[in-house]
Parts: structure tokens; C-alpha cells; sequence
């Protein structure tokens, strides 16, 4: 009778463990894994963008992939030229934009150009080679870096910024939310068609209302 007693309490004890155990991996899991968003705050028009978030809702980051995503249409012309299109927007509301990361291969037919390429709050545009000829605001989330194009798609250049928490990095619910992706260059004749990007830019930001 002992011995069935005994076991009785160990089996109890033993489901307690594998109970408490189960409760305690959750817990874990939930703690130390990133929260993937299943409705991204940031959002893209485009289908060669992809959104990808973790976060809890306020303190998040966003990850674009972009697949040739097309940035500008070129002139075929031997001139300088500034262009841009809108890569993702951020939601209605007061955010805090705190770090931007690109790592970007730009595609276009023809001699290859190093282009200066950035991310900004309007879109980039005229007859400019660098993107601070087009105004400030063309490169005020992430400034235009040197980015080389090729046929095949030019070696990928890594950028990393963190922003000052001031102009357009301090949005209130007035500011604009839309993100584009901005290039400019001395092109040539031979450089036809569109000029597209390949990679992922990150946003790490806060929701404040």
C-alpha cells in the first residue's frame, strides 16, 4: 500500500514538473523570441517590396526586401539626372524614427554609373547628379551614399545612420509618413530603361501615438 501511495505522489509530482516545465519554455520563447507582426504598421504600395516587423506595437523594426525594384525610369541620355519612388510608409500618428540601414545593388542597362543614392521625404527629381542638389528633403531619412550600378546589378553597399531626434526624424501626426528611395547620377546615352534596386533597407522606430 506504501509503494502504490508512493508512486501515486510521484507520478503527481511529475506532471506538476512537466506542467510547470511547458508553462516556463513558454514564457521563455515569448521573452527572448522577436515578435513578428502578422499586420505590419508600415505598409508599401508596391508588389517587389516585401514588410517584414517585429516588434510590440511601439518599439519596433520594420525590414523592406526589395526585388529590382523599380526606382526611376532613365532618359538615355548623357545628362545628370535625379529620380525616386516610394518605398514604404509609416502609419497615421506621432512616430520616432531612430536608425536606417540599406544594403542595396543598383540595376541599369549600360556603363556603369555611381550614383548617390538615399532615402528621403519627397521624391527625388530634376536635372541634379547628387541628391543635395535636389534639396535636403530627398535624402533626410538616410543621406544619398555612393552606390554603384551594373547590367547585371552592381556590388551591394551597406549603409548605416542613426538619425538625429529632430526634423522630419520627430514626425508628428502633420508630417509626412512616405519613405522613397531616391537616386541621382551623371548617366549616359546607353543607359536605357529603369533603374531598379535589389536588397533590404531597415528601419528600426518607435510608435508614440
Amino acid at each position: 500500500m506504501a509503494r502504490i501511495t508512493l508512486n501515486k505522489t510521484f507520478r503527481s509530482w511529475l506532471e506538476l514538473w512537466e506542467s510547470l516545465s511547458a508553462d516556463l519554455n513558454t514564457m521563455l520563447t515569448e521573452l527572448y523570441s522577436p515578435n513578428t507582426l502578422s499586420a505590419p504598421l508600415v505598409t508599401t504600395p508596391v508588389t517587389t517590396v516585401v514588410v517584414t516587423e517585429y516588434g510590440d506595437g511601439k518599439d519596433m523594426t520594420t525590414i523592406l526586401t526589395l526585388t529590382d525594384f523599380i526606382v526611376g525610369a532613365l532618359a538615355g541620355t548623357a545628362a545628370a539626372l535625379a529620380m525616386g519612388n516610394i518605398v514604404a510608409a509609416f502609419p497615421t500618428g506621432a512616430h520616432i524614427e531612430d536608425t536606417f540601414f540599406q544594403s542595396l545593388s543598383l540595376k541599369c542597362a549600360g556603363t556603369a554609373v555611381n550614383s548617390d543614392t538615399g532615402l528621403g521625404s519627397v521624391t527625388g527629381s530634376g536635372v541634379q547628379s547628387v541628391l543635395s542638389g535636389v534639396g535636403a528633403t530627398s535624402e533626410d531619412r538616410l543621406t544619398g551614399q555612393t552606390v554603384p550600378t551594373a547590367a547585371a546589378g552592381g556590388a551591394v553597399t551597406v549603409a548605416l545612420v542613426r538619425a538625429a531626434v529632430a526634423g522630419i526624424s520627430l514626425n508628428v501626426a502633420a508630417s509626412i509618413k512616405n519613405v522613397f528611395l531616391n537616386s541621382a547620377g551623371t548617366w549616359n546615352a546607353n543607359n536605357t530603361g529603369n533603374l531598379t534596386a535589389t536588397g533590404t533597407i531597415v528601419i528600426k522606430w518607435n510608435k508614440i501615438a
